[in-house]
């Protein structure tokens, strides 16, 4: 869904479109009873933040948003269950929470997105994991702080991405730990993962 100016006029000001509801959506209803059917309309950080309480819904921006003051240490969306094995270690696997809806980022910026180890030491970006849509956003100036499996956009990717451009920088969490699965756009594309006409210029070290 790509919006132009004459529409999202016509959101703000609440004029419902053809066969439409005059409501603006919100996502921070509890119930969502039109998540199948309605886009959730993003205007500012807290409603970023909302959409892990209902990750399987769509959701558009309405404008540029920057993360930093509401949120200067950001929790990736999307919850994981924490494993461990003799092999692999500290490992984490995706929930039915994860994100498996649509955002649409409209051709609006997202800044301020400042990410480091806290509860969770993997899978770590705007996103822990996605087997959703994420598109049409820009990502600007981030900082992500690495564990295993880390982005700007999403930790592991096992949806789709597309028409998105990240910039920032993704750097070791622990010097002293091999950190593995670490990129830009996403630390992890797995085989279900697709990533199309995206640009990454962000500095991973």
């Amino acid at each position: 869904l790509v919006l132009n100016a004459y529409q999202m006029d016509d959101i703000e000001a609440g004029i419902p479109d053809e066969g439409g509801s005059s409501e603006k959506p919100d996502p921070e209803e509890p119930d969502n009873p039109d998540c199948d059917r309605d886009d959730h309309i993003i205007h500012d950080a807290e409603d970023i933040n909302n959409i892990r309480l209902h990750p399987h819904c769509n959701y558009v921006l309405a404008n540029d948003i920057d993360l930093s003051e509401a949120y200067p240490s950001w929790e990736p969306i999307g919850e994981l269950e924490e494993k461990y094995s003799l092999s692999r270690g500290t490992y984490y696997e995706p929930t039915e929470n994860v994100f498996t809806g649509d955002l649409d980022g409209n051709g609006f910026r997202l800044t301020g997105l400042h990410v480091e180890p806290g509860t969770l030491k993997g899978c770590l970006g705007l996103f822990s994991y996605s087997a959703g849509t994420i598109r049409n956003l820009t990502v600007e100036g981030a900082t992500v702080v690495a564990c295993n499996d880390s982005g700007i956009l999403v930790g592991r990717n096992a949806g789709t991405i597309l028409n998105c451009t990240v910039n920032g920088k993704v750097s070791d969490g622990d010097p002293t730990k091999a950190i593995k699965e670490v990129g830009g756009i996403t630390g992890w594309n797995e085989k279900t993962g697709t990533i199309s006409r995206c640009v990454s210029f962000a500095e991973v070290s």
